[in-house]
């Protein structure tokens, strides 16, 4: 027994060693990802004032929209529209399709996450073994010679954690909306949660709605208490199911 006990440990030994001699690291699941662009015609962009004047864009010389980022939109070069969109004074620029295109891909924890933030990656769902992330492909494609795993997500993956925000005011409310947060609902807390002692205090207002990880750790940066209620979260807007996560 002592004799095949110590083979065992000798056996794991060798194999830790082999992980660090090797850099081997745990491998992920899932299907190869595409990195390449969902379309070789060139892209331009151009600035907007709000997705109104990009809808109107649209209508008015049938732009063909890869993507809106904040007053960015990114759209495929035609000829014909050019000249119309510099005589209205819009300045276009040709874009990079690897800065463009982007993926949701699950990711190994090899990168520290500040690091994937600080480059614009976007952290959807942290999970035991890795990251889903939302990146471009030139991203991705510099994670990968760095030596990172990226596989395509499951079926049911993304998903938005369920959460529960008390704020002061409608105006929060809004801000927190604003911040493409779903809400499912936003009503004032129940008077049975507000102690005898506290009966002169402002009822809050309790937001139930759903969230991606990188919103949700904006919203903690904004200082709003953010709950990550269990999974499923039987969350309704009759509220019936409310008080049984408070």
């Amino acid at each position: 027994m002592t004799k095949h006990l110590i083979c065992r440990l000798v056996s794991m030994s060798c194999v830790v060693a082999l992980v660090l001699l090797t850099g081997c690291k745990p491998k992920i699941e899932g299907k190869p990802v595409n990195l390449e662009p969902n379309d070789p015609r060139p892209i331009l962009s151009v600035q907007v004032a709000d997705a109104d004047e990009a809808a109107l864009l649209v209508q008015k010389f049938g732009l063909e929209v890869v993507r809106m980022e904040g007053f960015t939109v990114f759209f495929f070069e035609n000829a014909n529209q050019l000249p119309s969109l510099v005589d209205l004074g819009y300045d276009l620029k040709r874009q990079n399709a690897y800065d463009v295109f982007r993926r949701v891909v699950r990711i190994d924890r090899s990168v520290p996450e500040a690091e994937l933030v600080a480059n614009g990656v976007k952290i959807i769902n942290r999970e035991k073994q890795y990251l889903i992330v939302d990146a471009t492909i030139g991203q991705l494609r510099a994670l990968v010679r760095s030596d990172s795993q990226i596989v395509a997500i499951s079926g049911h993956e993304p998903r938005p954690r369920q959460v529960r925000i008390v704020v002061e005011s409608m105006e929060d409310v809004a801000k927190i909306g604003a911040m493409e947060v779903d809400i499912y609902s936003a009503k004032p807390e129940c008077k049975g949660s507000i102690d005898s002692h506290q009966n002169d205090r402002k009822a809050k207002i309790v937001i139930y709605g759903g969230a991606f990880d990188y919103l949700i750790d904006q919203l903690k940066d904004a200082g709003y208490i953010v709950e990550i209620l269990p999974e499923p979260a039987p969350i309704t807007e009759e509220g019936d199911n409310h008080e049984k996560v408070d």
